[in-house]
């Protein structure tokens, strides 16, 4: 994100034992670089104001996973239900977490555009796994109009970087994610028909069960992201040394 920085110097600053900013423009004071120690103390401005959208803005996509770890409390992890699997079908639940806490909302009940808006008020970037054409469209289609300002991380690019393919079930298992058990068990792939027994048949068991299956698919991706994130560094470091 720096100029002139890009994979190969990086590598070598590291080889130096440059590590972190400090020891960069440490390294750059005898050489006049201006420009560069600017954007370092920049970029440290904007890292103690928390604006991820910064550094979103600033790195390419195949570097945005150096933000997971750092901004984890920033963002807004989603995870989108549906009624159907057809190509009109309508959201039931959007879970969001955000710093911690964990919301759901149902249709019907406050899965609105006003609820909605005010659930991502602030937040820069959205985390999502497959979601950048799937959960952020229903999002976009919501809140009526694109949203081009909540920028998508889509974790299951940055798991396939990392080594890590398939969906999320197995992107769980490899980087050591539990679920509980019941819930497993109860609503894998169960998510529209526990959808329909509580909207046409009133089954409050159904909708409990699949808040809490959303509720996993949701803050599970924080655990995730920050393994991610651990791995690949660690790949940067094992390249160094």
């Amino acid at each position: 994100m720096f100029s002139g920085i890009g994979r190969v110097r990086e590598r070598r600053l590291w080889e130096r034992g440059v590590t972190d900013w400090d020891a960069l423009q440490w390294s750059l004071r005898s050489k006049g670089a201006g420009r560069l120690e600017k954007e370092i103390c920049d970029a440290e401005d904007r890292y103690r104001a928390g604006d991820a959208s910064y550094f979103y803005d600033a790195l390419a996509p195949a570097e945005r996973w150096r933000m997971l770890e750092a901004f984890s409390d920033c963002f807004a992890f989603i995870d989108v239900e549906l009624d159907g699997w057809r190509r009109y079908s309508r959201p039931t639940m959007v879970g969001i977490l955000r710093g911690g806490r964990y919301r759901c909302l149902v249709r019907g009940v406050n899965l609105n555009r006003e609820e909605l808006s005010k659930a991502l008020e602030g937040a820069g970037v959205a985390v999502t796994f497959n979601g950048r054409r799937h959960d952020m469209h229903y999002i976009s289609t919501m809140l009526g109009h694109p949203a081009p300002w909540l920028r998508t991380i889509d974790l299951r690019h940055i798991a396939r970087q990392a080594g890590f393919p398939g969906g999320l079930k197995e992107v769980e298992r490899a980087t050591g994610v539990e679920r509980l058990r019941h819930v497993e068990l109860g609503a894998a792939g169960q998510s529209v028909r526990l959808w329909h027994l509580w909207s046409r048949k009133g089954s409050r068991g159904a909708r409990r069960l699949l808040e809490e299956y959303n509720r996993e698919d949701t803050c599970n991706m924080l655990p995730i992201a920050l393994r991610l994130g651990s791995v690949l560094k660690e790949r940067i470091a094992g390249n160094v040394s």
